[in-house]
């Protein structure tokens, strides 16, 4: 949107359902789009083309993020699981399953390889990124309250107090 206007600066059109989470980069006019049947969409802006589409979730796409200088991508579904895609080749390098519901929030620290995932019932995992482990759990004080905001202030909190090696060490304030 214009600013100063309000109005649009594009359209584009493709997705088969509603648009439900985007990561954008402006320095390359790229971005990537959740959608609710399930689809994730790479999208070249200044062409205005999907380049990349990455399919293997069972219910709608709630959460992306991008580590753009290894071209990762992660996706968080309401088929209660999370994808780590290969963005170049479309493959899906890892599947992460812990939820019993819908997650609908995800913060990535991808220097450090931290994952904080908000589900629907108020649970927040966290995971390491790029080895296999067990996610360490978290309840948060009421059903529902594990939005973005929740699950970026855990991350951030465990990348400054934790090398996740051994038992992680949690600080911080709601």
């Amino acid at each position: 949107l214009s600013l100063e206007t309000g109005d649009p600066l594009m359209s584009i059109e493709g997705h088969l359902c509603v648009v439900t989470s985007i990561a954008t980069n402006w320095d390359t006019n790229r971005a990537i789009c959740g959608s609710g049947d399930g689809v994730v969409a790479y999208w070249d802006l200044r062409r205005r083309s999907v380049e990349q589409v990455l399919r293997g979730h069972k219910g709608s796409v709630t959460a992306v993020s991008v580590d753009w200088s290894t071209f990762q991508v992660l996706s968080a579904s309401e088929d209660s699981s999370l994808k780590l895609w290969a963005l170049k080749t479309g493959d899906c390098l890892r599947t992460f399953n812990g939820h019993s519901v819908a997650v609908q929030s995800i913060a990535v620290d991808w220097i450090a390889g931290y994952l904080a995932s908000g589900a629907a019932d108020g649970e927040v995992l966290l995971w390491t990124v790029r080895r296999a482990a067990s996610p360490t759990r978290l309840r948060v004080g009421c059903e529902g309250i594990a939005e973005g905001v929740t699950a970026l202030g855990i991350i951030c909190a465990v990348s400054a107090t934790s090398s996740f090696e051994d038992e992680p060490a949690f600080e911080f304030k709601i």
